[in-house]
C-alpha cells in the first residue's frame, strides 16, 4: 500500500515553474588593462600616422588578449605597418579610413577573433557588458564630435579608439589620437553622440555601430 501511494503521488506531481535567469549585477566600475599606444608611435604624424587610428585600436585590444605589453615606439610602428599590409593585400588597397565591417575582417581573419562582432546602435549597458566580461570594445566615432583639447585640430573626420573600461559617468578608452590618450575618460552621452561609422566619408550621417572583441 505504501509502494503504491508513493507512486500515485509521483504521477500527480507536477514541475516547479521556471525561473528567468538573474543577471548579477555590473560592478559600479571596471578597467581592462589594455596596453596604450599613440596612432603615431613616433610623433611624426605624416599621412599613415593621421590615418592609422583603426590598427591602433586592434592592436591594443590585441595585446591584451595575448598578455603582452607594447614594449616601444618601434614594436608599435612595426606592428601597425603589418596590419596596414595586411589591409593592403585582402581589403582591395585600402586602409586609410576602415568601416566596422572591414575592421570586423581584419579582427576574424587576420587575428582569428572568431567571436568578434558588431552591435548596432549599442547602449550604454551593453557596452559595459562587454566590458566587465573582459572584451574590449572599439568605436568608430565623428571624431570631431568628442571634443578632445588633446587632438591637432579641428580633429579627425573620423576616428576609432577602444572602450576599456566605464564608471559611473563615463567610459574610459585607449584613445590612440593624442600621446595623452591612455585610460582617457568621455562622458558616455559624448562617445554614443559622436559613434558614427565611416559610411563613405559622410561620417556625420554613418550608423552607430561598436566592434565587440571576444
Amino acid at each position: 500500500d505504501s509502494l503504491t501511494r508513493s507512486s500515485d503521488s509521483t504521477q500527480g506531481s507536477v514541475d516547479p515553474p521556471r525561473q528567468e535567469k538573474i543577471e548579477p549585477p555590473l560592478p559600479p566600475s571596471y578597467n581592462l588593462k589594455i596596453p596604450f599606444t599613440s596612432q603615431a608611435p613616433n610623433a611624426v604624424w605624416d599621412h599613415k600616422d593621421e590615418e592609422a587610428c583603426e590598427e591602433a585600436s586592434i592592436l591594443m585590444a590585441h595585446r591584451y588578449y595575448s598578455e603582452r605589453s607594447i614594449d616601444s615606439p618601434e614594436d608599435a610602428r612595426g606592428a601597425i605597418d603589418q596590419i596596414i599590409e595586411w589591409e593592403k593585400a585582402n581589403l582591395g588597397g585600402v586602409w586609410e579610413s576602415t568601416t566596422a565591417a572591414e575592421v570586423l575582417r581584419i579582427a576574424k581573419e587576420m587575428f582569428n577573433y572568431q567571436n568578434a562582432h558588431t552591435i548596432v546602435s549599442p547602449s550604454i549597458e551593453a557596452i559595459k557588458k562587454s566590458v566587465a566580461a573582459g572584451n574590449p570594445v572599439l568605436v568608430p566615432l565623428a571624431g570631431r564630435e568628442l571634443g578632445n583639447p588633446f587632438f591637432k585640430q579641428p580633429g579627425p573626420l573620423y576616428h576609432m579608439l577602444v572602450i576599456k573600461g566605464y564608471d559611473e559617468d563615463e567610459f574610459i578608452t585607449n584613445d590612440p589620437g593624442t600621446r595623452r590618450g591612455a585610460d582617457y575618460r568621455y562622458k558616455y552621452k559624448t562617445v554614443l553622440g559622436a559613434n558614427h561609422d565611416w559610411n563613405g566619408g559622410d561620417v556625420a550621417n554613418g550608423k552607430q555601430v561598436v566592434i565587440i572583441l571576444k
